[in-house]
């Protein structure tokens, strides 16, 4: 369950038009309620666009110049 909510964040992230590229252990911490919280955004991607599927995130990556602001 708690993977499932990371894995969900970081797609949350990425439809909104931010690549998280830095996760690690060190860059989760958990809540007294067990909320997962991201740390760390310095090496985030910021994509000119969001994306609304995983599909279209993956052909926004390949493509050239897409991904080429960083926070």
């Amino acid at each position: 369950d708690l993977l499932r909510r990371i894995t969900d964040a970081i797609a949350f992230l990425a439809i909104k038009g931010l690549l998280y590229i830095d996760l690690r252990l060190p860059n989760i911490r958990i809540g007294e309620d067990g909320t997962a919280y991201l740390i760390d955004y310095d090496d985030c991607v910021v994509l000119e666009q969001g994306c609304s599927s995983d599909e279209e995130l993956i052909e926004l990556l390949h493509s050239n110049g897409n991904a080429t602001k960083y926070m």
